[in-house]
């Protein structure tokens, strides 16, 4: 009964004691949900205290657990009621209030909390910073938002570690963050920093870099935080600012007018440049702020204050006049412009050093009847004019150009001295120059023909009085009649060559156009049958076809690209030949006249073209004259020198030979003279002549390093010169004796290898050779050539033309063939002139060329000599 008692109370203690456990386990869970670990394992330790004490007053302290009933309940109750319950209720009190002390600390730790994340929330928006938060352990590192908005990225777009903050910084800056950190984490010194980083786009940026790290208990750093701020715009504004301080810094000091800033209450020089210190006489700026003193660059030293004075007292910029002192005491007259700045106590001046001038000035004064001369004989025209148009001043040369007198012109207007229309644009362009204070040029031909001077370029410009305003308007009138006569001569110079190099282009075509009617015709001679009316027919076809030939003669000739073979000619003797020729030409209507020559110098000219040239003037001297004439020819010595040659295209000043034909004839017109030299262009009735007689003298001429000109008048006559270069050798080249060949069989054998371009020269030249009794290999260019003797086609005579397209010319192909046939005769062909082939390579000296067009009798006669 008394074990039951015990137990029953012993159990119903171990019951409350459960409950109060229990409670204190569902307040555990409730209070980890909140985060209150600590506060429920608190409560449960009071808990199981209250058991631990009840179980010691049972066993520990000795009580009998096995007693009589009566002790046993006064016992037992006692201890439940003393004890257990007290615990029990203690502890279910210490529950109640720890829970509703530790709701009530929550809400006030997380009402602070909120409170100071939303302080910290807006202190970091406020900023527009970036912040940054590296652990050093780990080497995370965690980047705001608006850290990665300054770089430009998106919030998802930058790993969390260190090194991402590395490699965006500049490759120049990195080793100086680096070693600021380090500094910063061993030495605790401040981490604040400008450096650039890459944004997302690769250019750069300036940022400024704060950071503070934290260390744990052994000093060893565990974490570093910090920010980044924009200053871009900051930095470029203070680079701009360097800039503009250097500019202007290195303008103040190599500025070419002395620079000062001076002290106005005192006078002390506070800023220089080495132009002032220049003027001044000083070595440097440095020594002229140095020694100089107050005042003591001024010869008069009140003059300062005085003009001080004024000058405040007028305000804004001045410019003046004054003389100084330089330091080794020659006073100088300066230009002093001057701005004041009198709440900073001090003036900007700029000095010129105006000495020079202001002598210049005294001596132009003192001497005022030598600048009168000087202007008097000056090569220009000088006029002066007021602003109302009268003319205040002229000079001699004016008189002299427009064949006036001063007094004849002084104070009157061009109105008064000139046409209307002309009048008109004089005072406008005077008025131009008085309003604009611009420069006007222009050229103008004289108004009246009798004049000294035809041509002249007038400058107009404004004239300025000691105010700078214009006062008057000044004229330069400059003789350019020379000037003009010359350009006209280039002109038709430079109109003359590009003629000449048509006309030589139309002759070098058609020369190969006449090879292929020269060579069908020979072939339809033979096909034909001997016919006495179809004789006469291709007997006309061969005098047009010869005439075809020697027009491009004559056009090659002007051109200047006809053959030549100058030589050393006998001028005396040239021209009593002509006049023996001439005198059955002309006929009985025309006299002949030679004027005598002694020593006429030697001619350095081809002596065939030398006699057409002569021929042609002649026969164009008899076609000027109607019924009886007379027609000279003469020549004479002289010497050219720059300003005689001057006007002549490619002439050199030396030593010439004239030979002249003078006719009595109708004469020319100056625009006729001007065409005169022209390929076709002729005066003559039509039918008459074909404008190329002159055209060929003219290319002569200028190929032979000479020149022609033409004199005439009308009703009077013409002269017509030629002008050749002397020859330095004294003997007389004498004409060789032409040695021809044996007349060649009109056949032969033997391969020829035919390079030909032209279809139709190739095809005409192939069926002649063909039927001279050759075997023809045909090839249209040089590779078609090489690649027929690569074959092992076995050649006797390499015909080509010299100039071909395809990159291979004839001279190429002939250097390329002789090494694989040892030996092979090789024949030239070519309607272009000499400097044309030159082009090509030059040419061996026994190189046969065989010139377009040509028949077949001499395409014959020169195969047959060069393989027999």
């Amino acid at each position: 009964m008394v074990f039951e008692s015990v137990f029953l109370m012993t159990l119903l203690d171990f019951m409350a004691i459960s409950i109060v456990l229990f409670a204190g386990l569902v307040f555990y869970r409730y209070r980890v949900r909140q985060g209150s670990r600590g506060q429920v394992l608190v409560i449960m330790g009071i808990s199981l205290t209250g058991v631990f004490y009840a179980f010691d007053i049972f066993v520990m302290h000795g009580l009998p657990l096995f007693i009589e009933p009566a002790d046993a309940m006064a016992i037992m109750r006692t201890l439940h009621l003393d004890f257990s319950w007290f615990v029990i209720i203690g502890g279910l009190a210490l529950i109640v209030i720890g829970f509703s002390l530790n709701l009530k600390a929550q809400e006030l730790a997380t009402e602070t909390l909120a409170n100071n994340e939303e302080r910290l929330s807006f202190a970091i928006a406020g900023t527009n910073d970036g912040l940054w938060d590296w652990n050093i352990v780990s080497g995370e590192d965690s980047f705001s938002l608006r850290w990665k908005e300054i770089l430009g990225y998106e919030a998802d777009e930058i790993e969390p570690h260190v090194d991402t903050f590395t490699e965006l910084i500049h490759p120049d800056d990195r080793d100086r963050v680096w070693h600021a950190v380090e500094s910063h984490l061993d030495e605790h010194t401040p981490y604040n920093l400008e450096i650039r980083m890459r944004r997302k786009s690769g250019d750069y940026i300036w940022v400024q870099t704060k950071g503070q790290a934290s260390w744990d208990e052994n000093g060893k750093p565990i974490r570093m935080a910090g920010a980044i701020s924009d200053i871009n715009d900051r930095k470029r504004a203070e680079e701009a600012l360097r800039e503009n301080d250097r500019k202007y810094q290195e303008m103040f000091n190599h500025a070419q007018v002395g620079l000062a800033r001076t002290r106005i209450s005192d006078g002390k020089v506070l800023e220089a440049n080495d132009r002032l210190a220049e003027i001044y006489g000083y070595k440097s700026r440095e020594e002229l702020l140095a020694e100089v003193k107050p005042d003591e660059h001024w010869t008069d030293p009140a003059a300062r204050e005085r003009i001080i004075a004024e000058d405040l007292k007028a305000g804004g910029i001045h410019d003046r006049e004054v003389q100084h002192t330089r330091k080794d005491g020659t006073i100088i007259w300066v230009r002093l412009f001057t701005t004041y700045y009198p709440d900073l106590d001090y003036l900007e001046t700029s000095n010129i050093d105006i000495t020079a001038q202001k002598r210049a000035e005294q001596a132009l004064a003192a001497s005022q009847e030598r600048f009168r001369s000087v202007i008097d004989h000056a090569p220009t025209a000088i006029v002066l004019k007021n602003l109302d148009g009268q003319i205040e001043l002229v000079n001699r040369t004016y008189e002299t150009f427009f064949d006036t007198s001063a007094k004849d012109v002084l104070g009157k207007t061009a109105m008064e001295l000139y046409l209307p229309d002309v009048a008109a644009r004089v005072d406008d362009n005077d008025q131009k120059v008085a309003e604009t204070g611009i420069v006007i040029v222009e050229e103008a031909a004289a108004t009246q023909p009798d004049l000294p001077v035809q041509f002249v370029r007038i400058m107009k410009f404004p004239v300025f009085d000691q105010f700078g305003a214009v006062s008057g308007i000044g004229t330069f009138a400059t003789d350019i009649t020379d000037e003009k006569t010359t350009e006209e001569r280039l002109r038709q110079a430079q109109k003359m060559e590009a003629v000449g190099q048509l006309t030589g282009g139309i002759a070098h075509e058609f020369n190969n156009l006449l090879q292929v009617v020269f060579g069908n015709l020979e072939l339809l001679k033979d096909c034909l049958p001997d016919d006495e009316e179809m004789g006469r027919y291709l007997q006309a076809i061969n005098r047009n076809v010869i005439r075809g030939s020697e027009l491009t003669d004559r056009l090659l000739s002007f051109s200047r690209q006809q053959p030549l073979a100058p030589k050393a000619v006998d001028i005396t003797a040239a021209l009593a030949e002509m006049r023996d020729m001439l005198g059955r030409t002309l006929g009985e209507a025309v006299d002949l006249r030679s004027e005598p020559a002694d020593d006429i110098w030697a001619a350095n000219a081809d002596p065939g073209q030398l006699q057409n040239a002569l021929l042609n003037l002649t026969l164009n001297a008899r076609d000027a004259i109607t019924g009886n004439g007379i027609i000279k020819l003469s020549a004479k010595n002289t010497s050219l020198d720059a300003e005689a040659v001057a006007t002549h295209e490619e002439a050199l000043p030396g030593d010439y030979v004239m030979l002249s034909v003078t006719d009595n004839g109708c004469g020319m017109l100056e625009e006729e003279i001007e065409h005169a030299f022209e390929p076709f262009f002729t005066t003559k009735d039509i039918g008459k002549g074909t404008g190329l007689g002159l055209s060929m003298v003219y290319g002569f001429a200028q190929q032979s390093g000479g020149f022609v000109e033409l004199e005439s008048e009308i009703e009077v006559g013409t002269i017509a010169r030629l002008y050749l270069p002397r020859r330095a050798e004294i003997e007389i080249d004498e004409a060789p004796h032409q040695i021809r060949p044996p007349e060649a069989a009109l056949s032969g054998s033997g391969i020829i290898l035919l390079v030909e371009d032209d279809a139709d020269v190739r095809e005409s030249l192939a069926d002649q050779l063909t039927n001279l009794g050759y075997q023809v290999i045909e090839a249209k260019d040089g590779a078609s050539a090489l690649a027929a003797v690569v074959d092992g086609q076995p050649i006797d005579l390499l015909f080509t033309d010299v100039v071909m397209p395809g990159g291979l010319s004839g001279l190429e192909l002939a250097h390329q063939l002789l090494p694989l046939r040892p030996g092979l005769k090789v024949l030239y062909t070519t309607g272009y002139s000499e400097d044309i082939v030159s082009e090509s390579g030059p040419l061996k000296e026994d190189a046969i060329v065989l010139r377009k067009p040509y028949n077949r009798a001499k395409l014959a006669e020169t195969i047959s000599s060069i393989l027999n």
